[in-house]
């Protein structure tokens, strides 16, 4: 009865223009070691679910009237913001979210009973590229506008650094009692203690066990799945050479085993031979790609309800 009761205030908060509502959707996120936008895309997921519930309990199942503008959905791909230092997980973060956006778009045109219009690419999402260690996050989104500092930062033992990484350390934490010993992840906490001085924004921690997956997988052949199996132990091969590295160590860009590297060539032209993509298909092209045949899966889910 106690949940109840919190829920229908919630809703009323809604109805009054305050409160939960303008909560989820006025909140501002940053991921400053985002990667593939994993968490980034798990978050929003969970708050345009929770403003899908809102819109179910208002609407009732009822289709919803007015102007032809109008947009139902507030909470926004615009909220979240990330750093990353891959460009290529740069691309698939946005990618990540885009689809997500578009998943959950799905999700509401039930709800509301009208169809709502996505242009995919259109909107922005606000994933930078850069060393977050060297980038200003302030100028990626200024803290009076920033709400929550999310992240799970690499974990790098003050022995294992690569001498890009020790510099980075010295940058950050110039001066430091036993800055010799102090781990690569020390670096991200300063940032963000840093950020949040004088603020209200907060620091959210991730759970171990959440993993997002947002590409449609193909179909392969045995003989095909045989092969991926086979180049995925070929990285793990690789990389058991190599005990005393961490994988921050592994995969970094420039001293990355040549062993490790060709395993993982080999894995992703056995992955793009499964799903029918040319060896030379540009990542542009691959992105492209992945989403149209994303958006031909959800169409063919709604389409058969």
């Amino acid at each position: 009865m106690a949940v109840k009761a919190q829920k229908s205030s919630l809703f009323r908060y809604f109805h009054t223009g305050e409160g939960f509502f303008f909560c989820i959707k006025d909140s501002v996120l940053i991921d400053p070691a985002c990667g593939s936008g994993n968490f980034l895309t798990e978050t929003y997921i969970s708050l345009r679910k929770l403003e899908n519930e809102i819109l179910l309990e208002i609407h009732k199942g009822q289709m919803m009237f007015g102007d032809g503008d109008l947009n139902p959905i507030q909470v926004s791909i615009g909220q979240f913001y990330g750093i990353e230092i891959n460009d290529f997980a740069v691309t698939v973060a946005k990618t990540a979210l885009w689809i997500a956006e578009s998943q959950m778009m799905k999700e509401t045109e039930e709800i509301v009973q009208m169809s709502l219009d996505f242009l995919p690419l259109k909107s922005y999402a606000n994933i930078v590229e850069g060393n977050a260690l060297r980038v200003d996050w302030e100028s990626v989104v200024p803290k009076a506008e920033l709400n929550f500092i999310m992240g799970n930062p690499p974990f790098v033992g003050a022995r294992l650094m690569s001498a890009e990484q020790k510099d980075d350390v010295s940058f950050i934490l110039n001066g430091a009692k036993g800055i010799g010993n102090i781990d690569y992840v020390s670096c991200w906490y300063k940032k963000a203690a840093d950020m949040m001085k004088e603020t209200e924004v907060r620091t959210v921690r991730y759970s171990v066990n959440v993993v997002y997956n947002n590409f449609p997988w193909c179909n392969p052949t045995d003989e095909q799945k045989a092969k991926i199996e086979q180049t995925a132990q070929a990285i793990l091969d690789a990389r058991a050479f190599y005990p005393d590295c961490s994988l921050a160590d592994l995969y970094d860009e420039l001293t990355m085993p040549p062993e490790l590297r060709k395993a993982h060539h080999e894995n992703d032209f056995a992955v793009m031979a499964a799903y029918g993509f040319d060896k030379k298909i540009t990542e542009s092209e691959c992105v492209a790609e992945l989403m149209r045949r994303y958006r031909e899966l959800t169409e063919e889910k709604y389409d058969a309800r």
